[in-house]
């Protein structure tokens, strides 16, 4: 499994039930600053803390996966930019938007 899928999951999750990282902290029993760090380095999510945030949201483990499954399956394969698009960091994800304006003014002209 993808750890930016995990990770775009929980932040889905997050804001479905309004809450903010503090918050997902306060529930899960993960202290903040190690949420943060996943979040801000884009970090693998050990099993143990992935156990304690789908319970903060009333999930089993295998409940959340197949949260994360039944997505994938409703992306049709003809859209495959879109699945690599959700896999980019921010950062990346700016840099081929950047590109694609690039060459698009650059087609313009």
């Amino acid at each position: 499994m993808d750890n930016e899928l995990i990770l775009q999951k929980i932040e889905e999750l997050c804001a479905q039930k309004n809450w903010s990282k503090y918050m997902l902290a306060k529930q899960s029993g993960i202290k903040q600053s190690t949420l943060t760090s996943i979040f801000t380095k884009r970090s693998i999510v050990s099993w143990p803390n992935l156990l304690k945030i789908s319970r903060a949201f009333g999930l089993t483990l295998s409940g959340f996966f197949a949260l994360i499954e039944k997505e994938a399956q409703t992306i049709p394969e003809s859209d495959l930019p879109v699945r690599l698009w959700n896999r980019l960091t921010d950062n990346d994800r700016r840099m081929v938007t950047t590109l694609m304006t690039y060459l698009t003014e650059k087609n313009q002209k």
